[in-house]
Parts: C-alpha cells; sequence; structure tokens
C-alpha cells in the first residue's frame, strides 16, 4: 500500500531523449535513511545539525587552524576557491589579550589574511570555516 500510494503521488515532468535521466516530481514526504546527491536545490532547508565533509583526496578543504606567531600581526590563508560573495567565519582558540581581529579578503591573490590590532607576545591560533554564498542577497547596509 505504501508503494502504490508514493507512485501515485510520482509525476514524470520531463522527458528528454539526449538526457536519459528522467525528471520527475513527487507530492507529499519523501523519508529515507540516507539521500545522495550531486547537488540539492531548495527553497528552504531544516536541519538538526550540520556535519561538512571536505574534499575527495585532493579536493579544496573549506576549512582550517591558522596560527599568528608572536609578535606578529597576520597570518596569510591561500584559498584557490575564494571569491567575492565567500563568507570567512573565524574564531580565535587563543587568549586574544586586549587585540582585536578582523578579516582581510584578497581575491586577486587567492588568498585571506587574519590580522590583529597589535602584536601579542604569545602564538594565537584561530579556526576558520569558509562558506561559498551563491548569491548577494545576504549583503546588507547599515543606515543611520
Amino acid at each position: 500500500e505504501a508503494l502504490q500510494n508514493f507512485s501515485d503521488n510520482l509525476t514524470l515532468i520531463q522527458e528528454d531523449p539526449e538526457n536519459p535521466q528522467p525528471v520527475f516530481s513527487l507530492s507529499g514526504d519523501l523519508i529515507v535513511e540516507r539521500l545522495k546527491a550531486k547537488k540539492i536545490e531548495a527553497e528552504e532547508i531544516e536541519v538538526a545539525g550540520v556535519r561538512i565533509k571536505e574534499g575527495e583526496e585532493g579536493g579544496i578543504r573549506n576549512s582550517g587552524t591558522a596560527i599568528i606567531t608572536s609578535g606578529n600581526k597576520e597570518v596569510i590563508v591561500s584559498k584557490e576557491n575564494i571569491e567575492n560573495n565567500s563568507q570567512i567565519i573565524v574564531t580565535p582558540v587563543s587568549n586574544l589579550e586586549q587585540a582585536n581581529y578582523y578579516i582581510e579578503k584578497d581575491i586577486t591573490n587567492k588568498q585571506f589574511k587574519i590580522i590583529l590590532s597589535n602584536s601579542l607576545t604569545h602564538e594565537v591560533q584561530f579556526d576558520w570555516l569558509m562558506i561559498q554564498n551563491s548569491s548577494e542577497s545576504w549583503n546588507t547596509t547599515s543606515t543611520n
């Protein structure tokens, strides 16, 4: 009966002789234990947790750790896939004492910098995560 309900809600919406992959539309819920896809497009996604899998062997990592050594004010992280829309999230995991930090993207040289307001007498470690945002719709401008 469940399989019959599933097939009743499944509709073929595209059949292209040049593309052997048919496209279906499903009305209702689809509950699966595991879903593997090259790309998923959705208007909204609700998740209980997120785990980011790094690229395949030799692939591009979008997270890591950077260290500003004692007496220095910046560290450069080279990223071949950095773009204008890349969001870089940085978390200091060492004591910053009185220093502040900011991120400077350098798209031309495929890198970003983590910069301290002043150098410290000990090394400072940062964890970072780079997210590729496909649109600029999240950009906001403050007004007075």
